[in-house]
Parts: C-alpha cells; sequence; structure tokens
C-alpha cells in the first residue's frame, strides 16, 4: 500500500485514473468514470 508522503516521493498523484495502477489491463484505458485514491481505494460511480 502507498501512502501519500509514497506518492510525493514518486511523483505519482495521489488520485489517478486506472490505467495508472493496471497499465496491463485494457479495460482501465476506456473507463473515464473511475479512478483511485492512492493505491488502495477505487472512487467510482453508484447506481441510484
Amino acid at each position: 500500500m502507498e501512502t501519500s508522503s509514497e506518492a510525493q516521493e514518486k511523483e505519482y498523484p495521489v488520485i489517478r485514473k486506472l490505467f495508472v495502477e493496471f497499465p496491463e489491463e485494457s479495460r482501465a484505458w476506456e473507463i473515464a468514470d473511475e479512478y483511485m485514491l492512492e493505491s488502495r481505494l477505487l472512487v467510482a460511480p453508484a447506481d441510484p
């Protein structure tokens, strides 16, 4: 797991698109409405 300070040291954004975390997953490059908060929380819209 990565903390904010580790992200800063590596110069990674704390909030990043899925393809940054999962570059080998082709579907991750297509998803526009989800992102990772650090490397441990997936943020995605909820269906009402």
